[in-house]
């Protein structure tokens, strides 16, 4: 068995003093495809926040497309399953979903050319018209990778790159944008 990590900030334009409780229920479906499994559908996020001392109730859906490419699958039943959610009040909230994918192949890769990328979020970084780029770079985080790192790598200042990628938290296999000019 496999697991994926996904982050995802929600109600970033509510004031959060606290979160107080995060449910979560999936509704996800497989679709076999001609190159592969699909797993589709959403995570039910439902829960309470605290904002000057006043509760407030929140519901939010998560969208999920998950693909595992024919040469990943086993001859067992691909399965996608939500494991755990948790999440912190940071500029609204961060939650941070945890799957469960079975029917894959356990082989450990070294190149991330045929391992699953986080791209999740990843049209999150081209919503606001600050992040407008013409002309830019995507690279694949690597193990032990950070804002300092990445920009002195590619010789960006690091708000220029957190600001670009809306400061989201930096993990193996996220996808990274970096600014050019």
């Amino acid at each position: 068995m496999k697991t994926m990590n996904v982050e995802k900030r929600i109600l970033t334009e509510e004031k959060i003093d606290q979160l107080l409780n995060l449910n979560a229920q999936e509704n996800l479906k497989i679709q076999d495809e001609h190159d592969g499994k699909r797993c589709v559908g959403y995570v039910d996020l439902k829960g309470q926040y605290m904002h000057e001392g006043m509760i407030f109730d929140f519901h939010e859906l998560i969208e999920c497309d998950i693909f595992a490419p024919i040469y990943k699958c086993t001859s067992d039943e691909f399965k996608v399953s939500l494991a755990d959610v948790n999440g912190v009040a940071d500029e609204g909230i961060l939650v941070n979903l945890t799957f469960d994918i079975e029917g894959l192949n356990e082989e450990d890769q070294m190149t991330y050319e045929d391992e699953e990328l986080d791209l999740m979020g990843l049209e999150d970084l081209f919503e606001e018209n600050e992040n407008l780029y013409t002309n830019c770079t995507l690279i694949i985080a690597k193990e032990n990778d950070s804002y300092d790192t990445i920009a002195q790598r590619f010789n960006v200042t690091v708000d220029e790159l957190r600001r670009a990628n809306n400061d989201i938290h930096i993990k193996p296999k996220q996808c990274i944008l970096i600014p050019k000019g």
